[in-house]
């Protein structure tokens, strides 16, 4: 079986602003990321850590740097977010697997104006891979070959809901579409036990 043995460092800023006083905040995020090449050679190149040289596929760059901005405003329980995200949601985790994330490029709204309700609406429209400095289109992940490979398109839309019943029990519905392309429904119950218990 081969094996490739990369080694490499990875630096992450996250800065996170608060938001302006009044009726709607705003504010900025920054992310910035630094990877480092510390071992690596033709044969132990693509391992997912470090992007390849433009010139030769098989050697990584010494190094390389990705990040962007985000821009946010908040309304009572509402936040809207455009630019820059890294998504933890039941249809779309970025990818930390590796040195630096995936990240994503669109807007993300958030809501929980009623009470125990929590409402999400997100598009987007570009990533990040996680060793590479690229924005591309989103399309599918080519995985085992189970859906078609290079497919693309303009963006992904995602919408959930999570409603709490009391302190212990919450169901979530979630759905994520991948324009002309790809349909996903996600229904989870979950059940958290006091401390103590």
């Amino acid at each position: 079986a081969s094996k490739r043995d990369e080694t490499a460092q990875g630096f992450i800023l996250n800065l996170q602003s608060g938001y302006t006083e009044g009726t709607v905040g705003f504010g900025l995020d920054a992310l910035g990321m630094l990877g480092l090449k510390l071992d690596s050679s033709p044969a132990d190149s693509n391992s997912g850590l470090l992007p390849s040289t433009g010139s030769d596929p098989r050697r990584s760059k010494d190094q390389y740097a990705k990040g962007g901005l985000t821009a946010k405003m908040r309304v009572s329980k509402t936040v809207l977010k455009y630019g820059n995200l890294l998504p933890d949601l039941p249809l779309l985790k970025y990818n930390d697997g590796r040195l630096l994330p995936t990240t994503f490029n669109g807007a993300l709204l958030n809501s929980e104006e009623i009470r125990h309700l929590k409402f999400m609406a997100a598009r987007l429209n570009r990533y990040t891979a996680r060793d590479s400095t690229d924005r591309e289109e989103v399309r599918l992940n080519c995985k085992n070959k189970r859906y078609g490979c290079g497919i693309s398109t303009g963006h992904f839309d995602m919408y959930g809901l999570d409603y709490r019943f009391g302190e212990r029990l919450s169901v979530q519905y979630h759905y994520g579409e991948l324009e002309d392309i790809y349909r996903q429904h996600f229904l989870g119950l979950q059940a958290s036990q006091p401390l103590g218990a």
